[in-house]
């Protein structure tokens, strides 16, 4: 069973796709193009989704020390 992916991680490896995107000369395929954006866009869901629940779990850490 494959490990789930951290934060730190998956930010790490949108920031690689977001470079070679960058860095692509513009006779790459679209393919391959469409590729990158595709993870890309699934890892920023991704982050906002893993930020959302860090978010929540510190508002209950918070709470509790009231």
């Amino acid at each position: 069973m494959a490990k789930k992916q951290t934060y730190t991680e998956s930010f790490e490896e949108l920031n690689r796709i977001l470079a070679e995107l960058e860095n692509m000369n513009t006779e790459i395929n679209m393919e391959m193009i469409e590729e990158k954006v595709k993870k890309a866009a699934f890892l920023v869901e991704k982050c906002k989704k893993q930020l959302h629940e860090m978010d929540k779990e510190l508002e209950k850490l918070l709470e509790n020390l009231e």
